[in-house]
């Protein structure tokens, strides 16, 4: 309990208690507040409880304060995932009981938390506008940590400087280089959304996009560089025989030009980016690794189908876990996990193949950004499922994918928390 009582984490709350009393009891406000601790893991001197506290007990106060959205269509699919990813959990918790193992008992619990919360907040679609807002400014912060890090610059988070490894303010630097992606995606659509309509958010947006693309490069991972490329290629062939395709190419272009002035403005100025460098220096290791983590747990699948292995002994064994769910789900829970993580890796899949419900500039910029998180399942253990942080961007983008944009509208003509979150911003694009 001491490790909870610290003096950062006590400047923490009062700031956080200052932005309560200046939000005036907005929902609008609180949503935009709560959604900027998604992304934030750790600070020095704060215990990571403290975040995930704000981030569970904010969203079920967001829950209670606001009556959920009629149902539209999209929810059966929302619903048929959220199953999917119940039952993965349920193999983890049956798990966790069984070895006993700890570890995939809160695992199995987080993934239950996060995504019953997520689906609830998706439900309440008027919440959505300003969630994104409060998402992108945790972002920014982030990047903004990582860039600092990689200037040996003290800032609110320590780096593994040892290591060249500059996670900004998320638990990992995996993690970071998604977020990253993340922003990029979310910063650019804030672009094209806004291009006619609201000047001063083509401008945030860009300033934005030049923030994720430094923290992009420097924080030391290449996994977000997959996410852009898979979200680049998913707005293409959407919109391949569109006009609007020219104004996302020029978009996309200039991110292009803003990424190689990026790497050449590091290394004059003696920035670290070893997130470039060292995928030319160590001989790809970081690829070989999650290929023998793969095959590591392919051969603990095979010594133990039916149940698995305690993930404390498998770390013991191999100190890393398989770097793709359902390898990792076979290793740790058996047959039953590996069967379930499958179905939600074809779900999410298979949503992702499908175009979206409508053509709106909404629906394609959350379309691309679900084959993001999607594209995430392949280079981590547990792509966009675990806790809240990581489900509801992923629920959240399959609903607005095929979300008509005219409900998005009316929603936000009835809902404050909607209009003001929203002013400004052209949905049809």
């Amino acid at each position: 309990m001491t490790d909870l009582l610290t003096a950062e984490a006590a400047v923490l709350m009062v700031v956080v208690g200052i932005a309560i009393i200046w939000s005036g009891g907005d929902v609008r406000r609180l949503t935009a507040l709560w959604a900027v601790f998604l992304p934030i893991d750790r600070m020095t001197g704060i215990d990571p409880v403290v975040f995930d506290t704000i981030r569970y007990a904010g969203g079920a106060l967001l829950v209670m304060m606001v009556g959920a959205d009629e149902p539209v269509a999209v929810d059966r699919t929302v619903r048929r995932l959220v199953v999917a990813i119940l039952a993965l959990a349920a193999t983890r918790l049956a798990a966790g009981i069984w070895h006993p193992d700890p570890d995939s008992l809160r695992y199995g619990l987080a993934m239950v938390a996060g995504v019953l919360l997520a689906s609830m907040i998706v439900r309440r679609r008027c919440l959505l506008p300003a969630a994104a807002a409060g998402y992108l400014a945790g972002l920014a912060l982030s990047a903004v940590v990582s860039l600092l890090q990689a200037s040996h610059v003290a800032t609110l988070a320590p780096s593994d400087a040892t290591a060249q490894r500059y996670p900004g303010l998320a638990a990992y630097t995996t993690v970071v280089s998604w977020h990253m992606a993340t922003g990029l995606v979310l910063a650019c659509t804030l672009m094209v959304l806004s291009w006619r309509s609201a000047p001063r958010l083509v401008f945030l947006g860009a300033v934005l996009v030049i923030i994720f693309n430094g923290g992009l490069v420097s924080n030391g991972a290449q996994g977000g560089f997959l996410g852009v490329a898979a979200a680049g290629l998913t707005v293409v062939v959407l919109l391949r025989h569109s006009a609007r395709l020219r104004t996302l190419l020029a978009v996309v272009g200039a991110t292009a030009v803003l990424f190689v002035g990026t790497v050449a403005g590091a290394a004059v100025l003696g920035v670290d980016i070893p997130t470039i460098t060292d995928y030319r220096s160590d001989n790809f290791a970081n690829e070989i690794a999650r290929i023998d983590s793969v095959k590591n747990g392919i051969e603990q699948f095979r010594a133990h189908p039916l149940t698995g292995v305690p993930s404390a002994d498998f770390d013991a064994m191999y100190g890393e876990f398989p770097h793709f769910l359902p390898v990792e789900s076979a290793a740790l829970t058996g047959i039953l996990g590996l069967l379930a993580a499958s179905v939600v890796l074809v779900m999410a899949g298979a949503i992702v193949l499908r175009r979206p419900g409508f053509d709106g500039a909404m629906n394609v910029a959350a379309h691309a950004l679900l084959a993001l998180l999607v594209a995430s399942f392949l280079t981590g253990p547990n792509g966009p499922i675990l806790g809240i942080a990581r489900t509801l961007p992923l629920l959240a983008a399959v609903t607005l994918a095929s979300y008509p944009t005219e409900l998005v509208r009316r929603d936000c003509a009835a809902s404050e928390v909607g209009r003001r979150a929203s002013s400004g911003v052209n949905i049809d694009g």
